[in-house]
């Protein structure tokens, strides 16, 4: 693990046996899902039933795609913004408001997806159930 891995990178990258303990303690044995606050939205499904109630109380705006097209309506359901005094970031702010509009975030601790930005945030395939070989780093 790479220095800036090891200072930066959240438990779960550091140390991946606290995932897996927490998806072995907390998710539902069948399903592997657990319900969570928050979720990044880089690999998530939603539900068209939950885009249908929230478009009831997001804000909206006209827009053409080019001079030629028509105008279009469109809705914000990915702000960013203040929540209970804390600043969240447009997908955080969609899971709470869906929250609060009855819609709960959940992971599935199955699913291993590797987050590639400076360096490879992933798992180590040969600490949990994930059967994919290790993904090589970016030259």
């Amino acid at each position: 693990m790479d220095e800036h891995t090891a200072k930066y990178a959240p438990d779960c990258i550091r140390k991946p046996d606290h995932f897996f303990r927490y998806a072995d303690e907390c998710a539902d044995p069948e399903t592997g899902e657990v319900e969570v606050k928050h979720l990044p939205t880089g690999f998530m499904l939603v539900d068209r039933s939950v885009l249908e109630t929230l478009k009831e109380g997001s804000p909206s705006f006209l827009m053409k795609a080019n001079e030629s097209a028509e105008e279009l309506r469109y809705w914000d359901m990915f702000p960013a913004g203040v929540i209970g005094g804390r600043y969240e970031t447009e997908d955080w702010f969609f899971c709470s408001i869906a929250r609060e509009a009855g819609h709960p975030a959940y992971l599935n601790t199955r699913v291993i997806v590797d987050h590639w930005g400076r360096f490879n945030y992933c798992l180590p395939r040969s600490v949990g159930f994930a059967a994919a070989p290790e993904p090589e780093q970016p030259k």
